[in-house]
């Protein structure tokens, strides 16, 4: 299995295909291993596809500790170092992943060739209320109902995806699930993801970013959940970074990339073309 020591951590990765890179950065405490469904495969053709498990994820070292969305930026940039990629790479992230991206640009710059910001955010848009630790809801639910269950429950939802989808397509959520819940965190690790989600703040640095950026987003990707609205966090972004292009995958929420993977391979094979 492929390991690689990228800073104080080693990390397990995979690479697929030969070309340009091509870095996928996963959501908060998500393995790399739900990118092997559809993304994975789908680009491999052209580029280097690289992913990758969090520290504290799957395979991956889980040290004790303090974790944030700049250390998960700089681990990015650590593995890229560690397995020779001398060119700018592309990089992808969704959700909590995407902050990771603004990082990279933010602090590693000649390391972004292009970024997908994918219905991300850059923290609290000047809401004082904005929760950076964890949430009531969040802490019953795992209670209640256990680790398992409340993630399941999570997949299940009109957040992650729309009703009719959940009826009609079970086998898509099953899945999805086992890749997640296969090489997924252990408890520790999973809560310090979510810490360092909820404690990301990147809104007055957005102006520094100079990478282009697509920020792509469900068009029902609107439920609130801890970091906000979705949507409206996404369209944030398009307003703050200089030439930032704008792509809404109709009728869908959170989890656009598994619903609808073929039209949203699509938009990024677009994009990757034209960059």
């Amino acid at each position: 299995m492929p390991f690689a020591q990228a800073g104080d951590v080693k990390l397990y990765y995979e690479t697929f295909g030969h070309g340009v890179p091509f870095l996928f950065i996963s959501g908060t405490g998500w393995p790399g291993e739900p990118w092997k469904l559809y993304q994975a495969p789908a680009f491999a053709d052209c580029y280097q596809v690289i992913i990758y498990d969090h520290r504290g994820v799957g395979k991956s070292d889980a040290p004790a500790g303090y974790y944030s969305t700049r250390m998960f930026a700089h681990d990015a940039a650590n593995l890229l170092d560690a397995i020779g990629i001398k060119e700018p790479a592309h990089v992808i992230g969704h959700s909590m992943g995407g902050r990771v991206c603004q990082w990279l640009a933010i602090d590693h710059p000649q390391k972004v060739r292009s970024m997908i910001q994918a219905a991300s955010g850059s923290g609290s848009m000047g809401n004082a209320d904005y929760p950076r630790w964890l949430t009531l809801h969040s802490v019953v639910s795992l209670i209640e109902k256990g680790y398992k269950a409340h993630m399941w429950s999570h997949f299940q939802s009109e957040f992650f995806f729309p009703p009719d989808f959940v009826k009609a397509r079970p086998d898509v959520l099953e899945s999805l699930f086992k890749s997640f819940w296969d090489h997924r965190p252990q408890l520790d690790p999973y809560l310090r993801h979510v810490i360092a989600r909820n404690q990301h703040e990147t809104g007055d640095l957005l102006a520094k970013i100079i990478t282009s950026t697509l920020v792509l987003v469900g068009s029902e990707d609107n439920a609130a959940s801890d970091t906000g609205n979705h949507y409206a966090t996404s369209e944030y972004l398009r307003d703050h970074i200089a030439g930032a292009e704008f792509a809404v995958v109709a009728s869908c929420g959170h989890g656009f990339f598994w619903q609808k993977p073929e039209e949203v391979n699509t938009i990024i094979r677009d994009w990757l073309d034209r960059h």
